[in-house]
């Protein structure tokens, strides 16, 4: 019943021309925490907001009431993907820059070119974002995949380059940020597959030439990571080489005491060396495992457990 009052009041108010109370009671609903709204009421305020805040500015000039209202509308179509929102949004903020953007486009691609030589940029008409200017120094991206405008999001090493080289305008030093932001998401995608690469390969017991070459290239761009190691320490218990094993263990172990499978392996390791306190140890601190296995003889039993101690007062 609320709800049907504030969107009938708030009707009343658009229709005596009262913007100023629609905009303070509109702004007065959204700020409540989710529970004290209803979603579709929500939806049909901001809605309602973002036009009268457009058409305000329109008059007035006010960039900070366009930028709101842009954004209003932005988050109501990503709400309910509304086809009229959108091409609203087109009409208003990106057809009328749409010119603009084509040739700040250009230019800076052929300047990022000389920076960065080996990135394959898409032409225009097939790049995977559209570019929304809300105010002179920004500007929201549209994915045309999803279908959603990037607010409050963190964009991906594509998405940056791509808001750099279409919005960006006639700034060396921005295109040279953007060159060092997409050389480093470019390196942590290839990180990340490689990483993963390897940790399917122990599980498939894979050791063979190709993942050699995978593990060598991972160690190359991310030293600092332990998978190299963990890897390799894999690869020295399939081989029964326990002190290579142990070494390599250890190392992935310095690089990061919490990662669970430089854990795993030192358990596997010190198991196979005849040391079960350590195994138990590092068992413990995997946390691939939520339950210890000690011997079902009592006598076996005790002495694990007071191993384990030790361990832990070695530790």
């Amino acid at each position: 019943m609320e709800e049907m009052h504030i969107e009938g009041r708030l009707q009343e108010l658009a229709d005596r021309g009262a913007y100023r109370e629609l905009c303070a009671e509109s702004r007065a609903y959204l700020s409540r925490d989710a529970e004290g709204q209803d979603a579709d009421t929500a939806y049909a305020v901001r809605v309602l907001l973002g036009e009268t805040l457009l058409a305000l500015s329109a008059e007035s000039f006010d960039a900070d009431g366009y930028e709101e209202g842009l954004r209003l509308l932005m988050t109501a179509y990503n709400e309910r993907g509304n086809t009229g929102l959108f091409e609203l949004l087109s009409a208003v903020a990106y057809q009328p820059n749409e010119a603009a953007l084509r040739e700040n486009y250009a230019e800076n691609c052929r300047a990022f070119a000389l920076l960065c030589p080996d990135a394959a940029l898409r032409d225009y008409d097939h790049l995977p974002v559209l570019c929304f200017p809300i105010s002179n120094t920004s500007a929201v991206l549209f994915t045309k995949e999803h279908r959603r405008f990037l607010l409050g999001e963190r964009e991906d090493g594509w998405q940056m380059l791509y808001h750099a080289l279409l919005f960006s305008h006639d700034d060396a030093d921005e295109l040279m940020r953007a060159a060092e932001r997409f050389s480093r998401a470019v390196r942590d995608t290839r990180v990340q597959k490689y990483a993963a690469e390897l940790m399917d390969a122990v599980q498939r017991n894979d050791f063979g030439a190709a993942i050699q070459r995978c593990a060598e290239e991972y160690h190359r761009l991310c030293p600092e990571g332990e998978e190299y190691e963990i890897f390799r320490a894999e690869e020295a218990l399939a081989r029964k080489d326990m002190d290579a094993a142990l070494s390599y263990g250890k190392a992935a172990y310095k690089k990061r005491k919490m990662s669970p499978h430089a854990c795993a392996v030192l358990s596997r390791v010190y198991q196979q060396a005849g040391c079960p306190d350590r195994a138990m140890l590092f068992m413990m601190l995997s946390v691939d495992r939520d339950y210890l296995s000690f011997p079902e003889d009592p006598d076996a039993m005790e002495n694990c457990i007071y191993a384990l101690k030790a361990a832990f007062t070695n530790a």
